[in-house]
């Protein structure tokens, strides 16, 4: 009984998370997940008490998931704060479809009541990966940077890696791969040295 509560659970989660990918969250009916899910809209209502709460445990567990991914990076072996980046960037892109719905999520209209389901604010304000960004830093550096410099390579690397991941997996870049604006080696190569420059600034 619990296996197949937890799979009807799940079902609903992922035709959500395509759902509202592929039409948003208002063009999206209970109906609509339920068909997709195979399940009734009363199960629905059961575990999530409405599309809007769904709609919060759907980012909140795409978030987890994400972040769970960067903590198999073992900072110890990792040679340096680029090869760290490097290796978060390869993690983003193997899972870009996941990254995708995570923005597509975060940057909707209904993200700015999101705070009123008293979610945790670190969930709501820190981009996945911060984490083990701020653990390599404090193991790496003579001394622990403060918190504002934390936040400034933090929001700086992220974005970085955030947006060159949209680029890449972009419909656009697909079909103009030969462009030198695509070539993966130099946005390797690039977001490699931008984390040189933050960390250097750091020292």
């Amino acid at each position: 009984m619990e296996k197949r509560t937890t799979d009807s659970k799940q079902r609903i989660l992922e035709s959500a998370a395509c759902l509202f990918s592929e039409k948003g969250y208002a063009a999206t009916s209970v109906r609509d997940i339920a068909d997709s899910a195979q399940v009734n809209v009363a199960s629905i209502n059961y575990y999530f008490s409405s599309k809007e709460r769904l709609w919060v445990e759907l980012l909140v567990q795409a978030l987890d998931c994400l972040n769970e991914k960067f903590r198999e990076i073992d900072c110890e072996k990792t040679k340096d704060f680029s090869d760290l980046i490097d290796q978060m960037y390869l993690i983003l892109k193997k899972n870009h479809n996941m990254i995708m719905n995570i923005m597509r999520i975060a940057m909707s209209q209904e993200a700015k009541d999101i705070d009123k389901h008293g979610l945790d604010q670190e969930i709501l304000f820190t981009p996945p990966g911060s984490k083990i960004i701020v653990e390599y830093l404090r193991r790496a550096l003579p001394t622990t940077p403060k918190k504002i410099d934390q936040q400034w390579v933090v929001q700086g690397i992220c974005a970085t890696l955030y947006h060159s991941i949209k680029i890449m997996c972009s419909p656009f870049a697909s079909s103009h791969s030969e462009h030198p604006m695509f070539d993966e080696k130099q946005i390797r190569k690039n977001l490699k040295r931008s984390a040189k420059l933050y960390f250097d600034a750091l020292s």
